[in-house]
């Protein structure tokens, strides 16, 4: 299922998940050349928005080397599994390049105001639960994805099983097994 843009903003209850690439510095280091970095981020953002929009999800907006992307959270499954298969997308590219840094997803599952924002009108997201999906798992899960407990109460119990609980009550982890 795809998620419908709204043509005027409206409050919606969404899958919102961020993406952020580990030790960034440490590319834009190795690389050296600006434009070596930027083609870098380029391909990256390429393979992150392919993956969204195949699941049926709306790739928002580049913040450095950074993400925001929605799903449709009564399709919380494709979404999840899109974020699992763009985070593997994204770090065999990253190895292919020389370069083992990996990339950490967080999503949260909640209302966020959603629609077209600014002097142009690009779609745009914002609220409370938006900055909770920023900050799932912060600071302690580098390079992991992460989710909150309202987004793995969402997933079905066939996807929910791809899941091992955290030993905190904040967040839940992709399985490694």
């Amino acid at each position: 299922m795809s998620i419908s843009l709204p043509a005027t903003p409206e409050t919606r209850h969404l899958l919102v998940a961020f993406s952020d690439l580990e030790a960034f510095s440490r590319i834009a280091e190795k690389l050296r050349d600006p434009a070596d970095v930027f083609k870098l981020m380029d391909d990256i953002v390429r393979i992150i928005s392919s993956q969204v929009e195949k699941a049926g999800g709306y790739y928002v907006k580049t913040m450095g080397d950074g993400s925001l992307m929605v799903f449709d959270v009564s399709d919380a499954d494709a979404g999840v599994m899109a974020l699992l298969a763009l985070k593997e997308a994204v770090e065999s590219h990253l190895r292919g390049q020389g370069m083992h840094n990996r990339l950490r997803i967080s999503a949260h599952a909640g209302e966020a105001s959603f629609g077209p924002f600014g002097p142009r009108g690009e779609i745009d997201l914002y609220g409370d639960e938006v900055n909770r999906a920023a900050l799932v798992g912060s600071g302690s899960y580098r390079g992991e994805f992460v989710m909150s407990p309202e987004t793995l109460r969402k997933l079905s119990p066939q996807t929910r099983t791809k899941y091992n609980r955290h030993v905190r009550d904040t967040v839940s982890r992709a399985s490694e097994g």
